[in-house]
């Protein structure tokens, strides 16, 4: 039927998705999808898949959405579609990373911030897409305890922002965004054992030429180099070794810390 109108039940459905999650309801919006595909494109199709999968992440149902994210990459394949397929790679990393699948979330960040980065190797530009890749791939890095892989993406995400040179709004949510991973980035070195000490030795100073502060002032911690600490300019002066150790511990105790 060719003139049903379409795109009224999408946008209808579109709505109840955000409160239905029923297997029905699923087989409904997987059959207008179909429709959509062979009414405008796959590309269309594709972008419904994607709005049902994020409805699955907020509804609580990551692997359900993992599933859909799934149908929507199938649809996305082509050069057209790269920023859309960006976005469906993402989707179904955090999805992956919700339930625990801790290394598919780190390649799909990897296999997304590589689409993100095509426009920047055949024309030079960089689209935001890729600082939220990086940033989805720095922590994915950090949850499975990897640490040059997360300096070397870290390095990557300086230089993201360099080109992107965020204002404003965007510019504090960046930098808080940025902080927050280096707090974890601390923590994984907080949390080492001392056999592995050795081997972070000469770490800070390469966090010093990158500017990444917080994993430095860690490197410092763990390595008990207290006075450092103070001569460096990481804690003012005038700080006991209690205000130190009591930091430290709130540091380690940080929610969501494990």
């Amino acid at each position: 039927l060719g003139s049903y109108p379409v795109d009224l039940l999408e946008s209808v459905l579109g709505e109840l998705g955000n409160v239905v999650d029923s297997p029905a309801f699923d087989n409904l919006f997987a059959e207008l999808t179909d429709v959509i595909g062979q009414r405008r494109s796959h590309g269309a199709a594709g972008q419904a898949n994607i709005k049902r999968a994020f409805q699955k992440l907020e509804l609580e149902n990551p692997y359900e959405a993992i599933r859909w994210f799934g149908r929507a990459e199938e649809l996305l394949l082509k050069r057209e579609y790269r920023e859309e397929l960006t976005e469906a790679l993402l989707g179904s990393g955090s999805a992956y990373s919700v339930v625990g699948l801790r290394w598919a979330a780190r390649n799909r960040a990897l296999v997304a911030l590589d689409h993100a980065m095509m426009d920047f190797r055949e024309d030079g530009d960089i689209d935001w897409l890729a600082w939220i890749a990086v940033k989805q791939l720095a922590w994915a890095e950090l949850r499975l305890g990897r640490v040059p892989q997360a300096l070397a993406t870290l390095m990557l995400a300086k230089f993201i922002l360099a080109a992107l040179q965020p204002e404003g709004e965007i510019a504090d949510q960046v930098e808080d965004d940025l902080i927050s991973i280096e707090v974890a980035f601390g923590l994984l070195l907080l949390n080492l054992d001392v056999g592995q000490l050795g081997a972070i030795s000469k770490l800070h100073d390469s966090f010093e030429e990158y500017d990444l502060v917080i994993p430095g002032m860690a490197t410092l911690f763990t390595l008990g180099q207290n006075q450092a600490l103070v001569e460096e300019g990481y804690c003012p002066e005038g700080q006991t070794e209690k205000d130190l150790s009591d930091f430290l511990q709130s540091w380690i105790n940080v929610p969501g810390g494990d």
